[in-house]
């Protein structure tokens, strides 16, 4: 009985995965068209802990396509809690880059991510109606899905800054 209640919320679990990912995709790609042009003209105005970010269009297209193989790792091999975990670190994601959308309005150097405050309603929908079945809790799920993701971020900016030149 348990193994047919884990098949049925993964089933279930799929379509929702694959408007998170449709959605995930649209905001990478606004992110290539609009934060990487962006933090070339703006570095200098950034606070100091962020202005020494370099992004390349190279480098995020590295890092945006292993997010995405991590992403569809987690939905294949991991139990449904672990997608809706990883739904929660990609919408707090969003939170993040509304902060930024006001805090450089503020600044008068708008970064034009319109996806965020579009996405994050939808995300926060999407969550509600995924499946958590698994052998933990959605809260711990998060927390750890959200430290491995921003680790993961941090490793790949390293990563990508040993490895590829500034274009």
């Amino acid at each position: 009985a348990t193994t047919e209640i884990y098949t049925l919320s993964l089933h279930d679990a799929l379509p929702i995965f694959i408007v998170f990912v449709g959605l995930f995709l649209w905001h990478e790609i606004e992110e290539y068209f609009v934060l990487v042009p962006w933090l070339d003209d703006n570095t200098a105005r950034l606070p100091e802990p962020v202005r020494h970010i370099n992004m390349t269009r190279t480098h995020f297209t590295v890092i945006a396509t292993e997010e995405l193989v991590l992403l569809i790792a987690v939905a294949i091999w991991c139990q449904p809690v672990w997608i809706a975990a990883i739904m929660v670190a990609y919408t707090i994601h969003l939170v993040i880059h509304c902060g930024q959308l006001l805090f450089t309005y503020l600044k008068r150097i708008l970064l034009r991510l319109w996806s965020a405050p579009i996405q994050l309603p939808i995300m926060i929908w999407l969550i509600t109606i995924t499946p958590t079945c698994g052998t933990v809790g959605l809260p711990l799920a998060s927390l750890v899905m959200v430290a491995a993701m921003g680790l993961n971020l941090v490793a790949m900016h390293w990563i990508t800054s040993k490895t590829l030149k500034h274009q």
